[in-house]
């Protein structure tokens, strides 16, 4: 018996007991109070037999003269929408302890006024949209025809593509209510707000029907759902479910077409991409080259530019960038114009933009001893001369010592045309101008450098990627490896080969055109950075081999790709 008492006598579990209950008692409370907030308080009214009450006597002025008054009560705030819509506030009450008043979730609901003027890069997704817009403006004449809305639309793509604003168009397009929700949004601690939010959504979407919700981030809800749920995980999936219901379950939400956007359509749940839900699937990509001229035109209309500016050439230089990556570009260029007091976007301001994105600010007052720019120098001078010789399809657009970001130099190469596939030897040919910088310094000065971390770390992922991805090794074969890693033996031994085979194209190109590389970096070290025509004239009576593009690299101890690019797309500096 007294084990027990000093069992119940401990403070640890009177706490947990204690937060247990105040969790459960805050949410009745929570969801009462919630679903209340719009109903009217009911009346009260006296039993028949109940006799009056009356009034109370008037208390003579002198009684209370001696207390003190008492302070007023604060107002309660009325209920709020917007961005503070759906918290706990805190109002006033007893001091000391304020109290916590729950604020009903609204969503506004607007008319867009973007339209697909305003989109441009996915003419393609335009043109799908265009059969919805139709349907919204004259649904009769499907109805005929025994078609219906469909009822929901997923847009998928990396970030930053123009998934959102596809669906405002639409909504401004077709002049329907448009509602926009963060689905991460719609999940927190308290049990059941998540599926009250979304039927709360949902019903003011019916109200304003034709009209079209967009679920932003869907994936923050529409995970695959687990077996034996835990945690938080069980809010989440209540909310899953409640949409899979509002989508396609009991209740007919006709005139509500659903937009979900995702960064991660592979995550999601296979119950919310079956037919009935989300009837389509887009993939909304980066824009080509003709995409991305496109879109600088849209972000230019209201940017005065100068007689040198040329969109055709900054669109050749972008590739694998996304719309909202040219829209940083320009909005840079004009800051970097009022900056020095001009009054028109200029070339050198769109040049300086684009540098800025891919490899960040310069910093010219970093300092640097002179050993240390001679190492920089060749470093970048082994990248140029590597993809001079080996990838002539590519153009040499900039090689620099100015620092950048964390960058000490880098190399930008420009590819002459967009590439959807590219073949085994042309992957080669990047694993050995990657490596170029490092050659370069063992050549040079025999004693390799920290310099290379960043090259040695996107060679030697490109490489792994030829081995388990792309199927490119005799050894593993033609198979794609899942759950791989470096530690496998098989694959490491495969990795190490590519590695050192590039290493020795690098070294042997280098061994033959050291008076090239002489001059280049010799050169760069006098004038920090050299452009296009200066590269073109310090090398024009070295030969080019063509056998494909490559892509950009640098000598920098912090890599530049973005996140899950591939070699198609990666257009990062080589940098050091």
């Amino acid at each position: 018996m007294s084990g027990l008492l000093q069992a119940l006598a401990d403070p640890l579990l009177v706490a947990s007991v204690a937060a247990i209950v105040a969790v459960g008692v805050g949410s009745v409370v929570y969801l009462r109070a919630d679903d209340g907030a719009t109903s009217a308080p009911p009346t009260v009214r006296p039993h028949r037999s109940t006799p009056p009450v009356p009034a109370p006597a008037p208390v003579p002025p002198s009684t209370f003269a001696s207390a003190p008054p008492r302070p007023a009560l604060a107002p309660v705030p009325a209920v709020a929408s917007g961005p503070a819509a759906g918290r706990l506030v805190a109002t006033s009450g007893a001091p000391g302890r304020p109290k916590l008043t729950p604020i009903r979730s609204k969503v506004e609901v607007t008319v867009p006024d973007a339209s697909f003027a305003d989109v441009a890069g996915v003419d393609e997704i335009v043109e799908e949209l265009q059969e919805i817009k139709e349907y919204l403006l004259d649904p009769a004449r499907f109805r005929r025809l025994g078609a219906t809305l469909p009822r929901g639309i997923l847009l998928a793509g990396p970030p930053g593509t123009g998934k959102t604003l596809l669906t405002k168009a639409l909504a401004g397009e077709a002049g329907v209510p448009f509602q926009a929700i963060s689905a991460a949004s719609l999940v927190e601690v308290y049990v059941g707000v998540g599926p009250a939010r979304i039927r709360s959504v949902f019903a003011e979407a019916r109200k304003h029907a034709p009209s079209i919700v967009l679920l932003d981030e869907l994936d923050a809800i529409g995970r695959t759902r687990a077996s034996h749920p835990i945690g938080g995980s069980e809010e989440r999936e209540s909310t899953l479910n409640q949409l899979l219901v509002e989508l396609d379950g009991f209740d007919a939400c006709d005139g509500v077409l659903v937009v979900g956007s995702t960064n991660r359509p592979d995550v999601l749940d296979p119950a919310l991409l079956r037919p009935g839900r989300f009837d389509r699937r887009l993939v909304v990509g980066p824009p080509d080259l003709r995409g991305r001229r496109a879109i600088l035109a849209v972000h230019t209309r209201d940017t005065p530019l100068d007689r040198s500016a040329d969109l055709d050439a900054i669109a050749r230089r972008t590739p694998g960038l996304t719309g909202a990556d040219l829209a940083n570009v320009v909005n840079e260029a004009a800051l970097l114009t009022g900056r020095r007091h001009k009054t028109r976007v200029g070339q050198a301001e769109l040049e300086e933009a684009i540098d800025r994105l891919l490899s960040g600010p310069q910093r010219p007052n970093r300092l640097i001893t002179a050993a240390d720019k001679r190492v920089i120098a060749y470093h970048e001078a082994g990248h140029a001369v590597v993809g001079w010789c080996l990838a002539a399809s590519d153009d040499l657009h900039r090689i620099s010592m100015i620092s950048r970001g964390n960058a000490h130099g880098y190399t930008l190469s420009t590819p002459a045309e967009d590439r959807v596939v590219l073949a085994r030897s042309e992957l080669v040919v990047q694993l050995a101008v990657l490596l170029g910088g490092r050659v370069a310094e063992e050549l040079v000065f025999t004693d390799p450098t920290t310099g290379a971390r960043d090259d040695l770390e996107r060679a030697s992922a490109l490489a792994g990627r030829m081995v388990v991805e792309y199927g490119m090794s005799d050894t593993v074969g033609p198979v794609h490896v899942v759950g791989w890693n470096d530690g496998t033996a098989e694959v490491a031994s495969e990795i190490r080969r590519l590695m050192l085979e590039a290493r020795a194209t690098a070294t042997t190109v280098l061994t033959k055109r050291r008076t090239h590389l002489d001059r280049l970096a010799e050169r760069l070290i006098v004038d920090e950075t050299l452009d296009k025509a200066e590269i073109d004239d310090l090398l024009a009576d070295l030969p080019r081999k063509r056998p494909g593009p490559s892509r950009p690299v640098g000598a920098d101890c912090r890599s530049r790709r973005r996140p899950n690019a591939r070699p198609t797309d990666d257009l990062a500096p080589i940098d050091h």
